[in-house]
């Protein structure tokens, strides 16, 4: 498996764009409440262990409506910006490769049925490394793959930090 490409999962990408474009929007943000600014610091610092963050097109598309969910227009704006941006150009240094993925090249159709398209694409990835928040894509995922270390839950590695 390559350490230099990690897969990163919905929540914690609304996570990055929303600390990337106003920390203190963090802890307003109807999506991104549950965290707080030293998750976000905690993320950028895993994230910047990796050269290329890949994203699934799925991780996008749901990323992008999550993040619109704002009454503040301009906030709204300046997130999806940021997002285009990202996604174009990078996060932190590291190279963003978006990924294509038909449901038709999903190879376990009954993750889709219980997880939902977007999370059965992560569960799907092979050869690469993942980082979620989501519990059950994690419990999939260490099903599934030899090398634990390959999957970062992200609540665990905030355990390990406070």
């Amino acid at each position: 498996m390559n350490r230099k490409r990690l897969l990163i999962d919905t929540n914690l990408l609304v996570l990055l764009v929303v600390g990337l474009v106003d920390r203190g929007a963090i802890a307003t943000h109807k999506r991104t409440r549950t965290y707080s600014d030293s998750d976000f610091v905690l993320l950028a610092s895993i994230l910047d262990q990796f050269e290329r963050i890949v994203v699934p097109s799925y991780v996008v598309a749901e990323a992008s409506n999550l993040l619109a969910q704002t009454g503040n227009q301009e906030l709204r704006e300046s997130l999806l910006l940021a997002l285009a941006e990202l996604v174009k150009n990078g996060i932190l240094g590291a190279e963003i490769r978006e990924r294509q993925i038909t449901i038709a090249q999903l190879s376990n159709l009954e993750v889709v049925a219980s997880l939902g398209v977007t999370d059965a694409a992560i569960v799907d990835q092979r050869k690469i490394a993942v980082l979620s928040d989501d519990e059950g894509v994690c419990w999939r995922l260490r099903q599934k793959v030899p090398d634990q270390s390959f999957v970062v839950y992200f609540p665990e590695q905030r355990l390990r930090e406070y």
